[in-house]
């Protein structure tokens, strides 16, 4: 995962709070759009989601949670 150092103003706002604030993003691939290893992505601030990892025997679960749900744009 790739964090960039500004968020992309003139673009889509954070689906997460809503904002276009600058503060650092990552981009988050959207499933289903991958066309020759190009994809649509997600600009979403690194601040508004966070990355767990969980072990399940031999199975490593990854899950996004969000911290803050201001205002869920999609």
């Amino acid at each position: 995962m790739k964090i960039f150092n500004h968020f992309n103003s003139s673009g889509t706002p954070c689906p997460i709070c809503g904002t276009v604030e600058d503060s650092p993003p990552v981009l988050i691939p959207i499933h289903g759009t991958k066309d020759d290893n190009i994809c649509e992505a997600l600009q979403v601030h690194l601040k508004c989601i966070e990355l767990s990892a969980y072990r399940d025997g031999s199975k490593i679960i990854l899950a996004m949670v969000v911290k803050e749900i201001k205002e869920l744009v999609v």
